[in-house]
């Protein structure tokens, strides 16, 4: 719930947030202005801001939106303040997202996000001074807008040096502006791209192009270029349907200029999104549980098989809070371990599978948030283009776990990628803080046997592959320092290794 700063109170909650024994975790970021600051605990974050405008903005916050706010905004508590600088300090979203890792939905949501509270600081004379998905983490499922000083009163967009080619028109002409400088290009451009059946290209001009990460914002021609020839078709008609929407933004901003409604502008914009919905995309991956009789129901365990009843057991442990599920497909044992109470992140490079997940926890309420991301190509962290300052934090620092799933992925990695077994299980336990369950399937196995192009390099030279044994794979885990138990999965031919640091080891900690 938004509040003031209160004094000596205030100032000691702030020395205490500053050295808590996970300070030693803190990550800090360069902030979107001169001076600005932030700091990542591990529970909170830390915002340092220019005092003005954010005490003309608190002003409004306060008796405006009281007593909760905006729904889609993080709730902040004002510790610490001077002549120039605030700190805010405000829960930390239990997972970090890029927009670069998001199925469209994700992306669609995040925009929506900024269309409401565009529509709720509209009619108290306030607007925001950028429009990017960066603004954006996901809490489970759910859009929450984080970055609270994007939030300005209207007359300060024409001091902002980015409106300068826009100065001498009003207020609510600029804040049209802003969403067509950063609006249009990372979220209407992506999305119709999206919508075309090419969301991987979508993502990955999101992550070429990041907002202060490169020196110029994404354009059509990237998305062309990006294309395959095989795909031209569907890039023709993402660059119409990015046409027919950058022509109707063009609208909505000359009926801005000439009538002053943000909110009427607000809505036009959130009804814009909406037509660019993408559509229901399905894979072959799409049926998996389904096609191997795994579709069991999470409500009644008498029908569960070996391994699932084997990663239910590893999840029935208070300490773990936090889960990794990597190779999730569409989230059986994800949606298991949210029922049981733990925060999940999902991930998968099948975004069909992680687009189905997202609705099918969307509709339960469950805290699962589910990325498009491979394991074997880790994003690393990324610096601003303008002072080199950290601005994105990469991928193997971010998906620390409690416990670390590893469900049908070490085979394709080592038989399919080429991976060594070492390293291959080096990276799946990279991220596990206190537990991991791999999954083993042998080189004998008849799924592997049978298709030999999801195994390429297993099929080029079988030999090379006697190393890969069960037996390897745990002592190879035991070295690593892990107590390994071999528990039956399903198929019987398969085998699961569960697997708890030795008391003696210290968690890893990539943070």
């Amino acid at each position: 719930m938004p509040c003031a700063a209160g004094g000596r109170e205030r100032r000691r909650e702030y020395d205490t947030a500053m050295n808590h024994p996970g300070a030693e975790a803190q990550i800090e970021l360069s902030g979107g202005e001169p001076g600005g600051r932030l700091t990542i605990a591990q529970d909170h974050v830390l915002r340092r801001l220019a005092a003005w405008p954010w005490r003309e903005v608190r002003a409004l916050l306060e008796s405006s939106f009281a007593p909760a706010g905006p729904a889609d905004l993080i709730p902040w508590l004002e510790v610490e303040a001077d002549e120039d600088w605030v700190v805010l300090r405000h829960p930390r979203v239990p997972v970090i997202s890029y927009p670069h890792e998001w199925c469209a939905e994700m992306l669609q949501q995040a925009a929506l996000a900024h269309c409401r509270l565009l529509a709720a600081l509209a009619g108290q004379g306030m607007a925001l001074k950028d429009a990017h998905p960066w603004n954006v983490l996901f809490d489970g499922t759910r859009a929450i807008f984080i970055d609270i000083g994007s939030i300005v009163p209207l007359s300060t967009l024409a001091e902002l040096d980015y409106l300068t080619r826009a100065q001498g028109r009003s207020g609510t002409a600029l804040a049209g502006e802003v969403f067509r400088l950063m609006f249009l290009p990372y979220f209407v451009l992506p999305l119709a791209f999206h919508q075309a059946g090419l969301g991987h290209v979508a993502r990955d001009m999101l992550w070429r192009y990041p907002l202060n990460g490169a020196g110029r914002h994404p354009r059509v021609t990237d998305y062309l270029r990006a294309a395959r020839p095989r795909q031209w078709g569907r890039a023709l008609r993402g660059l119409r349907r990015a046409r027919r929407a950058a022509a109707d933004f063009r609208r909505l901003c000359a009926e801005l200029e000439r009538s002053g409604a943000l909110d009427a502008f607000a809505s036009g914009l959130a009804a814009l999104v909406g037509d660019l919905s993408p559509p229901r995309a399905e894979s072959a991956y799409s049926g998996y549980y389904a096609a191997k009789g795994e579709e069991h129901a999470h409500d009644r365990p008498e029908t569960w098989n070996a391994k699932q009843r084997a990663v239910a057991n590893a999840l029935d442990n208070r300490e773990i809070r936090t889960v990794l599920d990597i190779a999730c497909n569409t989230g059986w044992y994800s949606r298991l371990a949210a029922q049981l109470g733990k925060q999940v992140t999902a991930i998968d490079i099948d975004d069909a599978c992680i687009a189905e997940l997202y609705r099918r926890a969307g509709a339960a309420g469950e805290a699962i948030v589910p990325l498009v991301l491979d394991l074997a190509q880790p994003t690393p962290d990324r610096q601003r283009a303008q002072d080199g300052g950290l601005l994105l934090i990469g991928s193997e620092r971010r998906l620390q776990a409690d416990l670390v799933l590893a469900l049908g992925i070490l085979h394709h990695l080592v038989l399919g990628a080429g991976i060594s077994l070492a390293e291959a299980l080096a990276r799946l336990a990279a991220p596990a803080r206190l537990s991991l369950v791999i999954e083993f399937v042998g080189a004998d196995d008849e799924l592997v046997m049978k298709e030999p192009q999801f195994f390429k390099a297993f099929s080029r030279n079988p030999a090379g592959f006697a190393g890969f044994t069960l037996t390897a794979a745990r002592d190879a885990l035991a070295a690593m320092g892990w107590q390994v138990s071999v528990v039956s999965s399903f198929p019987a031919t398969r085998s699961l290794l569960a697997c708890n640091r030795k008391p003696t080891q210290p968690n890893s900690s990539l943070t």
